[in-house]
């Protein structure tokens, strides 16, 4: 407090205008019909989100909650750093608001101009001109659609990536209220001891605090000498100073399992201290190594699980530093298959849709190691099988279609995952479907599909679909399963106008022809070039490596 409103009362004020901000998004989200389930999905984020501000909002409402806030200087800091992270969202849930309004009346005058281009071309007699008019009209609402849902999924991520930092902050000043509640009650249960899941929600820890207050508390709250209440804390928010050599000590100490070495360190050293050089904590480096006997020990003496490590550009681990930046204790248990340490730090508060810098989360580790039993404890404990990624939107389905890892996939859908999401793998944008397709993996295509994954989705470059990538590898039984499920014959894709019988064509694949052919596709139909099937066929057969197309990617700028 310097002068001007408190911390507590700023707080309160950004909670209840961002409150009111995200119910109109999610009032916003409920009226729109046949909206991707993407959008759909926000709207259960929205909702959380809704729910946290709002307990935050009524906990802060009462005189006597915002004065324990304001006296208490480490949860006072901690309050503060929220303000710019619920300003953030905020703003996001605004813009996204807007971004869908337009789409919304954008979508609307499409359908119209539609409706009216077909009544008037009936009224007139020129039935001949009206299905092309009716096309024409189609291809403008679908290249509408394709810009302006670029925009809205990005206006999404950046909501979703804003709410788990958020979630991150809030659960961090939990656990100190936690801590800060077991030590006023004195009854023994140090939440660092016993097991609890990972929880976001300041507000009610905020009244479960204040509530366990004593009446004079005036005189002890923000008392730094709380040893239980400052070790559950930050290491930058704690008074604590620790030498560098020392804190080296007992990081070494810690990567022998030398137990003995490291009580008689803490003693002197932080047990959250962290490498000068590169951020990581003890737990970290234990997490990594799997060593469950000194992940403990140093949870027995307040180790957090919330520390993330610093975020450098040097090469780490023989890779890019995208990848460790900002890691905490749980994304190194899950990227190194520790099961078991992965349970432990669970038991002892560990934000499991904790994201590191480029926005990976643990369970993005533990399915890229194929780590099953991880996996599964992650999403049991709270992990969102949707969380995507800062860094080219990937989710932890495409991290398992990357691999083609059946087992994993198995897992994963049966936590229901979005399966229509286009991400970009090494320059390409792929569903999960398509990826699939290109594994040639039929048994995942067709659990795909019968979870409600949509054959024709557009969304790889130029507007391919799945049938485009079966038809140019000639791949018959990809054909006959997506043909199955309903998926359109003649889609047409963005530049060459082409459908998927025109790339069989290319590609000379005869046999993908015939059957296409058989199965009703238009073989009169014109590419932008005024070739059908059969001209590309006869070009494609006379000078094969002119036309022939990459069957993975099929579009034309890859070519």
């Amino acid at each position: 407090m310097d002068g001007g409103i408190s911390t507590a009362a700023a707080i309160l004020q950004l909670a209840g205008t961002a409150v009111k901000t995200s119910v109109t998004l999610y009032d916003a989200i409920s009226t729109i019909k046949n909206a991707p389930k993407e959008i759909l999905n926000l709207r259960k984020d929205v909702g959380a989100l809704t729910t946290l501000l709002g307990n935050l909002e009524i906990s802060l409402e009462s005189p006597n909650a915002q004065k324990h806030v304001d006296q208490d200087k480490a949860i006072r800091n901690m309050m503060g750093n929220l303000q710019g992270l619920i300003e953030s969202c905020q703003n996001c849930c605004l813009e996204v608001r807007e971004k869908l309004s337009s789409f919304s009346e954008a979508r609307r005058g499409s359908l119209t101009l539609s409706v009216d281009l077909t009544e008037s071309s009936t009224e007139s007699g020129l039935l001949d001109y009206g299905p092309v008019a009716k096309e024409e009209v189609d291809i403008r609402k679908s290249i509408s659609w394709l810009f302006r849902r670029r925009g809205i999924f990005a206006a999404v991520h950046e909501l979703q990536r804003t709410k788990a930092i958020l979630s991150d902050a809030m659960g961090a000043i939990t656990l100190s209220l936690l801590v800060r509640i077991a030590e006023l009650k004195n009854d023994g249960d140090d939440p660092r001891h016993v097991a609890h899941r990972f929880d976001d929600d300041v507000g009610s820890a905020i009244i479960d605090w204040v509530g366990v207050q004593p009446h004079d508390s005036e005189d002890t709250i923000g008392s730094e000498s709380s040893s239980i209440a400052s070790q559950a804390l930050p290491q930058q928010l704690t008074s604590k100073v620790s030498d560098p050599h020392m804190i080296n000590e007992l990081l070494g100490a810690v990567r022998r399992g030398s137990i003995p070495v490291v009580t008689m360190l803490l003693k002197k050293v932080d047990v959250n201290s962290q490498d000068p050089q590169d951020g990581r904590t003890g737990l970290s480096i234990a997490a990594e190594s799997g060593d469950i006997s000194m992940a403990k020990h140093l949870l027995g003496h307040g180790a957090s699980v919330h520390i993330r490590q610093y975020s450098r550009n040097r090469r780490e681990h023989g890779g890019p530093p995208l990848y460790t930046a900002g890691r905490n204790a749980i994304h190194w248990a899950a990227g190194e298959g520790h099961s078991s340490m992965v349970e432990l730090l669970l038991n002892h508060g560990a934000n499991p849709n904790s994201a590191n810098t480029i926005g990976r989360p643990a369970l993005q580790e533990a399915v890229r190691k194929h780590d099953i039993r991880s996996v599964r404890l992650l999403l049991d404990n709270g992990a969102d099988v949707n969380f995507r990624s800062f860094y080219y939107g990937w989710r932890p389905i495409h991290e398992a279609c990357a691999t083609n890892s059946s087992e994993m996939i198995y897992v994963l859908l049966e936590y229901d995952p979005l399966l229509d999401v286009n991400v970009e793998f090494w320059g390409h944008r792929k569903t999960p479907l398509q990826y699939a397709l290109v594994h040639r993996n039929l048994e995942i295509m067709k659990a795909f599909l019968t979870k409600g994954a949509d054959p024709d989705n557009n969304g790889m470059w130029e507007n391919n679909t799945a049938l485009h990538i079966a038809a140019a590898a000639g791949w018959l039984d990809g054909i006959e399963l997506l043909l199955a499920f309903n998926a359109s014959i003649d889609p047409i894709d963005a530049y060459l106008r082409e459908t998927p019988l025109h790339k069989a064509a290319r590609n000379g694949e005869t046999r993908a022809c015939e059957l296409l052919c058989a199965r009703g596709a238009d073989t009169a139909k014109c590419n932008v070039d005024g070739q059908n099937y059969q001209n590309i066929l006869d070009c494609a057969q006379r000078y094969p490596d002119d036309w022939k197309i990459n069957p993975d990617e099929v579009y034309f700028l890859s070519i």
